[in-house]
Parts: C-alpha cells; sequence; structure tokens
C-alpha cells in the first residue's frame, strides 16, 4: 500500500505501538492470580448504557477498560474533562492515534494538577517523547483552568466524549484500581451531549468567568 519506508513508518507506527499496549495490557491481566476475587458489576440499564465498578483490580486492568471505550467509541473529537490529568495520563493519546490518529483531542484539567510545572507544552512534549512514544501525538489542545478563587477546575466531576458516546469517570485516570474503588458509567446520548456543550464552554468558548469568578487559562497544543 505504501510504496517507500518513510509512509510506512508514518501510518503504521502508531497501530503498531497502540496494539503492542493492548498486548502488554493483556498478558498483566493474564498474569493475575486466578484466586484472586474481582468484581465488576456491569448492570445494564433501559437504554442498554452500563457502568463497571472498579474493585480488586490493579491500574492495569482499569487502564484496559479505558483503552477498550476508546478503541471503540472515538471518532472525529474527543473531550476528556479531568482535574487532575497530568503527563503520566498521556497515553490515552497513543490509544487515540492507533485508533484515528486525525482525531481532534481536547483536554481540561486544572492548575492545582499542574500547579509544579513550570513550562506545560515543553514538560508535555518531553513526557511524551521520553516515555509514550517518538511518534506525533493525534492533534491535542490542553487547557490548564484556575479561577480567581481556586486552582481546581470548574468541573468537578470526569467525563470522555466522542460524538453521542461517553462515559463519565468516577476518580482521575491515574487514580483508577489500585486501593480504592469507582466507577465508570456510559451516559446516554443525551447525557454526553451536555457534558461535551458544557466542556465546550471552556475549551472552545473560552468563558471568562463562571458564577462570579474570573476563569483563566493557559493553553498549548500538541504536536
Amino acid at each position: 500500500m505504501y510504496k517507500d519506508t518513510s509512509n510506512a513508518g508514518e501510518h503504521l507506527r502508531p497501530v503498531f505501538e497502540a496494539t503492542l499496549m493492548g498486548c502488554n495490557l493483556i498478558v498483566s491481566i493474564a498474569q493475575k492470580s486466578t484466586s484472586q476475587i474481582k468484581i465488576a458489576k456491569a448492570s445494564t440499564k433501559n437504554d442498554a448504557k452500563s457502568s463497571t465498578v472498579i474493585i480488586d483490580m490493579d491500574s492495569e486492568e482499569a487502564k484496559a477498560i479505558l483503552s477498550n471505550w476508546l478503541k471503540a467509541h472515538v471518532r472525529e473529537e474527543l473531550f476528556i474533562a479531568d482535574g487532575y490529568f497530568g503527563m503520566k495520563d498521556l497515553w490515552v493519546l497513543q490509544v487515540v492515534k492507533g485508533v484515528n490518529p486525525n482525531c481532534k483531542v481536547y483536554i481540561l484539567t486544572s492548575k492545582e494538577h499542574n500547579k509544579d510545572i513550570v513550562s506545560p507544552e515543553e514538560e508535555y512534549l518531553e513526557y511524551w517523547r521520553l516515555n509514550i512514544s517518538d511518534q506525533e501525538t493525534p492533534p491535542t489542545e490542553v487547557f490548564i483552568v484556575r479561577t480567581t478563587s481556586s486552582t481546581t477546575s470548574p468541573i468537578h466531576d470526569r467525563w470522555w466524549i466522542s460524538g453521542k458516546d461517553g462515559i463519565g469517570v468516577g476518580t482521575s485516570i491515574s487514580g483508577l484500581g489500585g486501593n480504592r474503588i469507582s466507577e465508570i458509567r456510559d451516559l446516554t446520548a443525551d447525557e454526553a451531549e451536555e457534558r461535551e456543550e458544557i466542556i465546550k464552554r471552556f475549551v472552545i468558548q473560552k468563558i471568562r468567568e463562571y458564577k462570579g469568578n474570573k476563569i483563566h487559562y493557559s493553553s498549548f497544543t500538541m504536536p
């Protein structure tokens, strides 16, 4: 299909890396002791949506659930609202790139979780290149926000939205698994649309005030 090696590498390597990540996650899960009790309750709703309780899972197993959701639902745009999103969560972009390298990703995070970062754009890109991939990220825009009264994000919950699909994540990506119980819940199409519009107020419209508090933005693009 590709006539020269450079084009083959450009198009096939991201797919290979995403596949390799998936294989590593599967191996990690397979090596877990069969005697370990896991509970992942899926409750089917009237609208065929479900929720998964993350309990007695390690972080790699929890990441596999998110990876599978991305592979099944990522379209032209992905909106992530997570006040605790940080550099260590950039593996998400590698999965997105393997599914749709042209997907536009918008990430809304907080100053609170990135307060120790001096140069966000440089440090995020450096972390990506050193720890994730030497390939470019999918087109991504990161928004680090704070208000005049707080360094936290105006959005408390964690939402991932792509098209008419979305999930609500009960804790930060890095907090999934381990010793705390949390939930990943599928959103209905109406819920996903409503939450996407809320996120767009900050990442597209860049509203300057919310409930009497001025909002301050620091944003950068990747790559």
